[in-house]
């Protein structure tokens, strides 16, 4: 039985070397409108440690020579401010 869909969860099949670049090309997708300014948007990572590998991630997948980073933040960060 396949997992019900959840709005904002996303389910991505690659390899696992690929799965920054295509988690940057879904937001990038997904937010296309809203492009350069992704201000809006919130990325949870596991630790800050990931948070410049995603900002390179989402710059590449853009392709513009700029974009306004989302909030890239861990869970337990972002849920004591929520």
């Amino acid at each position: 039985m396949p997992a019900p869909h959840l709005p904002g969860i996303e389910r991505i099949l690659c390899a696992p070397h690929a799965l920054l670049a295509r988690a940057a090309e879904g937001v990038i997708e997904r937010e296309r409108a809203s492009l350069p300014d992704l201000t809006r948007t919130v990325i949870l990572v596991p630790d800050l440690h990931a948070a410049p590998d995603v900002a390179r991630a989402l710059h590449k997948a853009s392709g513009l020579p700029a974009v306004l980073l989302p909030r890239i933040t861990t869970l337990g960060l972002w849920a004591a401010e929520v």
